[in-house]
């Protein structure tokens, strides 16, 4: 019977030397070392020349080699190095701040994170249309754009805007006041304030009257000084000449210290007329600065507007208005473009002053 027992030991210690090497030929640990959020699969467990691929646990990515491999060396056996990490797949942009508010997020900006958002600066709510719950999706997108805090608007609205006056000789004195007592109304909706809305404006033709042009840092906290210096805009000029408007719009008051970093741009342009130079150029380098150019659109006394041209001006047609005629500059379209402009300014600086 011992004899028997022998014979077996040595029968299995033979197949095993042959079939999958002694102990001291394993690799240690049974296995590679495993990241975190990870798994490992090998075709021969830990023996010689035994290969492991490693995968990730579902919404995270594999970052590194994913394979390991059993070597035998000199100084024995080991598993190959595969340096490798499991990271959480994630939305882009990452949200961990809400400017005058907070945000709680359930797994930061990771795959199946809950965010929740509340404003908390006095005098703000949630942007209009917003949801104050967003998911990050295993699509790594975000399934509603972040929103943001809106204080109230008109009164509490941040943005620098130009306002671009055609005065060219399709317009007649009748119709410029008109047109000015508009503005004039439009101008007064909003508090002018170095913290909140500054104004600056100009008129054009072929020319435009530099005389009379009203700057961002001009008035930035008298309304009745803006309302003053716009009295000077004596209607006259012939030709309309948009580009060359646009143009000095971007050069001289878009670009110029006074404009301010944290506050939205704005360009409303009230025209009748086909332009005589190129408007598309100057229009796109305001639009790719991130500015929003608005357009009201009245149909020249004779004739009609050039709506391609106002388009490529706009760049949208949302922000191109039409209205029938100088009639049209009422209070019904004081109103649309009072909520158009505020239901699109979103605060993104601190409120606290």
């Amino acid at each position: 019977m011992k004899q028997q027992y022998i014979f077996f030991v040595l029968l299995l210690a033979s197949i095993y030397s042959n079939g999958k090497g002694s102990i001291d030929s394993l690799c240690q640990p049974e296995s590679p070392p495993i990241p975190d959020n990870g798994k490992v699969w090998c075709n021969n467990s830990n023996n010689p020349n035994s290969v492991c691929i490693f995968a990730c646990a579902p919404y995270y990515t594999l970052v590194g080699t994913n394979t390991s491999k059993c070597l035998e060396t000199i100084n024995g056996t080991s598993w190959t190095k595969a340096n490798i990490e499991c990271k959480p797949d994630h939305c882009e942009p990452e949200i961990n701040s809400l400017p005058n508010g907070v945000v709680t997020c359930s797994h930061g900006s990771n795959v199946r994170s809950v965010c929740h958002y509340k404003c908390t600066t006095p005098g703000t709510s949630m942007f209009l249309g917003m949801k104050n719950t967003n998911r990050c999706l295993p699509s790594k997108k975000w399934d509603v754009k972040p929103p943001c805090c809106q204080a109230p608007c008109p009164s509490r609205a941040k943005m620098d805007a130009v306002i671009m006056l055609d005065s060219s000789s399709s317009l007649g004195a009748g119709n410029w006041q008109i047109v000015f007592n508009f503005v004039q109304k439009f101008v007064r909706a909003f508090p002018i304030s170095e913290n909140l809305t500054r104004f600056a404006m100009f008129r054009y033709n072929k020319q435009i009257d530099e005389k009379s042009v009203s700057h961002l840092e001009d008035y930035d906290r008298l309304l009745d000084g803006l309302l003053y210096r716009m009295n000077s805009m004596a209607y006259n000029g012939r030709g309309t000449w948009s580009g060359r408007a646009l143009q000095y719009a971007e050069e001289k008051i878009l670009k110029s210290a006074a404009n301010r970093p944290d506050a939205r741009d704005l360009v409303i342009l009230l025209t009748d007329g086909r332009s005589h130079d190129d408007v598309a150029g100057p229009a796109n380098k305001i639009r790719q600065m991130g500015r929003t150019i608005i357009v009201i659109a009245i149909p020249p006394p004779k004739g009609a507007s050039s709506l391609d041209t106002l388009h490529d001006i706009a760049g949208d047609s949302s922000n191109l208005i039409e209205i029938d005629g100088y009639w049209g500059l009422d209070d019904e379209l004081l109103r649309l473009l009072i909520n158009k402009i505020c239901n699109e300014i979103c605060i993104n600086t601190n409120l606290r002053e």
